[in-house]
C-alpha cells in the first residue's frame, strides 16, 4: 500500500523528518533490510504454492474524496478499481485487490493510537464479508482527502462505505479477464526546476538563520547546504511506474 501513513520510514531521511540520532537511523535501516527480506521470502513461498484462478476486474465512480488544494466543494468522482481473483471453476474469492485514492487522515492529527485509518476499516470489513484476503493499492491520493470529519466514528463510517462500494462492484459489475496478464515497470527521472545556485544558497541560509533548529525545515536546509558544498545536490527525482495489462 502506497502512502499509507502507518508504514515503516522507508525512503525518507529520518534525520531531516524526525530529527533522529545516527544510532536511531541505524535501527531503521537494519529493520528496513530485515523487512525487505521478509517480503522477498513471502513472495518466494507464494510462487511455489500457486493455484489456478480466474481474474475479474471492475470499476465504479465514487464521490468520497475531494481535491484539498481546490477546496471542499470541488468534488472528485474518482474511480474505485477492483481486481478479484476467484478459485478456478467457482465463484469463491481467493484474493481481492482494491484501489481508491483518499488520503488516510480521518483519525486526525491529535490521534495517538496505532490505527490504519479508513483503509484498515475498509479492508477488515471487506475481509469479514467476503472471506477473502483483501489487498489495498491506494495509488496517488496525496492531495485527495476523504469527505468526512475526524475521529474513530467517521473512520468507521467512511471505511464501511468504501467496503460497501467494493462489494457492490464484486457482486454486480465484474468483467472476466482472459489471456495472459503482463506487467511492465519503469522509472523516469523527473528534472527538478531548481533556482540558480546563488538563490538556493540565500534561501538555505535564510531558513537556517530564522528557523528553529528543532524543526524539519532547519534540518533540511543544513543538509541541502552541505550537499551544495559537496556537489551532490540532486537535480532530478525518480518516478516509478508499473502497468498491468
Amino acid at each position: 500500500a502506497t502512502h499509507n501513513h502507518h508504514g515503516p520510514a522507508f525512503g525518507l531521511n529520518p534525520y531531516i523528518t524526525y530529527g533522529l540520532s545516527p544510532n536511531q537511523v541505524d535501527l531503521i535501516r537494519d529493520y528496513e533490510l530485515w523487512f525487505r527480506g521478509q517480503i522477498i521470502e513471502i513472495v518466494r513461498k507464494a510462487i511455489y504454492d500457486l493455484t489456478p484462478v480466474e481474474v475479474y476486474c471492475g470499476q465504479a465512480s465514487l464521490n468520497y474524496s475531494y481535491q484539498r488544494i481546490q477546496g471542499f466543494n470541488r468534488w472528485n468522482f474518482m474511480d474505485m478499481s477492483v481486481l478479484a481473483f476467484k478459485h478456478a471453476g467457482t465463484q469463491n474469492n481467493k484474493a481481492i485487490v482494491v484501489s481508491y485514492p483518499a488520503h488516510p487522515i480521518i483519525m486526525g492529527p491529535s490521534n495517538m493510537q496505532w490505527h490504519p485509518d479508513h483503509l484498515g476499516v475498509h479492508l477488515r470489513n471487506l475481509e469479514q464479508r467476503t472471506g477473502s484476503i483483501v489487498l489495498p493499492m491506494q495509488g496517488a491520493g496525496g492531495d485527495l482527502n476523504p469527505r468526512s470529519g475526524f475521529g474513530v466514528m467517521n473512520c468507521e463510517r467512511y471505511g464501511i462505505a468504501e467496503a460497501d462500494a467494493t462489494l457492490g462492484i464484486i457482486n454486480n459489475s465484474l468483467t472476466p479477464l482472459t489471456g495472459r496478464i503482463n506487467s511492465e515497470y519503469a522509472e523516469v527521472l523527473l528534472p527538478l526546476n531548481l533556482p540558480d545556485s546563488d538563490t538556493l544558497r540565500k534561501n538555505f541560509k535564510r531558513i537556517i538563520q530564522y528557523s528553529n533548529p528543532n524543526t524539519p525545515e532547519w534540518r533540511y536546509a543544513t543538509v541541502m547546504q552541505e550537499k551544495m558544498k559537496s556537489g551532490t545536490l540532486p537535480s532530478s527525482v525518480p518516478f516509478p511506474m508499473i502497468v498491468w495489462q
